[in-house]
């Protein structure tokens, strides 16, 4: 069976894991499926436009000091503008 990313939709429990909106899981086919029909989760974009990774490391960089690990790319991406706007 194919493992599937998915986005979990609303802060919520899944199993013995505390799931928080926004998160990326990987589920296989069967538990995808049902995470989707559950409304738990939804299939993940194909591709990121910036990988978190790459975006933690930059605002490492930008600012001086480690991201809050919870902020997702569009909060890291906003904290970068605003650093290097100052």
């Amino acid at each position: 069976m194919a493992d599937t990313k998915m986005i979990v939709t609303a802060t919520r429990r899944y199993g013995t894991r505390s799931l928080q909106a926004g998160e990326e899981i990987t589920l296989n086919g069967p538990r995808a499926r049902l995470a989707a029909a559950l409304g738990i989760a939804k299939p993940a974009p194909d591709k990121p436009a910036e990988d978190l990774s790459d975006l933690r490391s930059r605002y490492a960089t930008v600012v001086g000091k480690r991201p809050f690990h919870k902020w997702d790319a569009k909060a890291l991406q906003a904290k970068i503008a605003e650093a290097e706007a100052q």
